[in-house]
């Protein structure tokens, strides 16, 4: 011991000789070791990103397999989901080309899906005006197709041309999630947002809550502007007015009636019994009517929160410049028959006393309810 730690004076040559070199040869394997993981970490991330592009590979040849020219397939929606699931593997969208029938139903006979791409591009001046917003397009004539069709209505449904070359650059797999083809929302996500919209909830925070339950964005399997889009469509069809409110206002109106003599309201209700339009006016609105039935103004622009009605007021000025009101309506959308209930309804309410100038605004349903109601006003258009 003593021969490698020093001599007996003291001494600290050899000592200090000893661990240097010793710390050398130490230090010297571990770089070798750390070299070796470095090198043997490496290898795993090519063996494993080669695993996934074989996977990949293999995923795309049974997709293409599947899609062969002569392979029958069952029904449209089958053939829309495979499509829709090789075009999100390989990256692009889809989306619905032309399609025939068997003359003279109107069965389908021929249907075909395009790639997102495909047609040429919008190339459409503004003929020297500066465009205030110019939409980006990604059409480059691209010609990756699927035609499918079948010989009669029972027959199932052939592959008759698969095109899969396209001009133009893939998405990444890592991103095949925003393409709009791959957009597609369950009944049971679907519920969940309209239930926690209808809890006071915002679509950010909703729409945070599945990320979380997904573990992932791309696992949700729609993005964030898809829930507006969809939450909006679905408020359209939420015009439907409630059982229990549409009879608490029947309610207040025929009390109204009881009261006021002369107060007048008609409802219209739709096929299941629900609250369709609603128009109303009391007895002072008969009166300003009476006296200042030269002009009548039509405003459309306002709408209920809740129901998404169309609230509709028609009103006039007086000698005093002030505005008067003839009447109130509710309208669940804005097509030329509601308006031409409307006016109807008006005229009832007024014994059949038509104005002589109608305004309103340049929408063409306004507009052609007003020539099928009012023989003798004239219309003219609000600034």
């Amino acid at each position: 011991m003593r021969d490698f730690i020093g001599d007996e004076s003291g001494g600290e040559g050899s000592d200090t000789c000893y661990r240097e070199g010793c710390d050398d040869r130490i230090e010297a394997v571990i770089e070798d070791e750390t070299d070796a993981t470095t090198e043997m970490g490496s290898n795993n991330t090519r063996s494993n990103t080669n695993d996934a592009l074989d996977g990949l590979e293999a995923l795309q040849r049974s997709y293409e397999n599947r899609l062969l020219e002569g392979t029958a397939i069952g029904s449209l929606h089958e053939v829309h989901k495979l499509y829709c699931d090789y075009a999100i593997l390989m990256g692009f969208s889809v989306r619905k080309g032309t399609q025939g029938y068997f003359k003279p139903t109107i069965n389908l006979r021929m249907k075909m899906y395009l790639c997102s791409c495909a047609g040429p591009p919008d190339n459409k001046s503004s003929e020297g005006r500066l465009a205030a917003y110019k939409k980006q397009t990604y059409r480059s004539n691209c010609n990756a197709m699927l035609r499918v069709a079948h010989v009669n209505v029972e027959a199932p449904w052939i592959i008759t041309t698969f095109v899969k070359q396209h001009n133009h650059k893939l998405v990444n797999p890592s991103q095949s999630y925003l393409l709009r083809s791959a957009h597609n929302m369950s009944r049971q996500q679907k519920r969940l947002l309209i239930s926690m919209r209808a809890s006071g909830i915002g679509v950010s925070r909703a729409y945070l809550f599945l990320e979380n339950e997904a573990e992932s964005r791309q696992n949700i399997g729609f993005i964030r502007k898809y829930v507006y889009n969809e939450l909006h469509s679905d408020s359209r069809n939420a015009s439907k007015v409630d059982n229990a409110d549409a009879n608490k206002l029947l309610e207040i109106l025929i009390d109204r009636g009881l009261s006021d003599h002369s107060f007048y309201w008609k409802v219209k209700l739709k096929d299941d019994g629900r609250l369709k339009n609603l128009f109303f006016r009391d007895t002072w609105c008969l009166i300003d009517c009476q006296h200042f039935d030269d002009v009548l103004s039509v405003d459309a622009t306002y709408k209920t929160n809740k129901y998404n009605l169309i609230c509709v007021p028609m009103v006039d000025i007086n000698h005093h410049r002030m505005n008067v009101l003839f009447g109130l309506s509710f309208l669940s959308n804005e097509k030329a028959v509601s308006y031409e209930w409307l006016f109807s309804t008006f005229l009832q309410a007024m014994y059949h006393k038509e104005p002589s100038i109608v305004f309103s605004d340049q929408d063409m349903a306004v507009v052609n309810a007003m020539d099928s109601t009012f023989r003798q006003a004239s219309h003219r258009l609000c600034q």
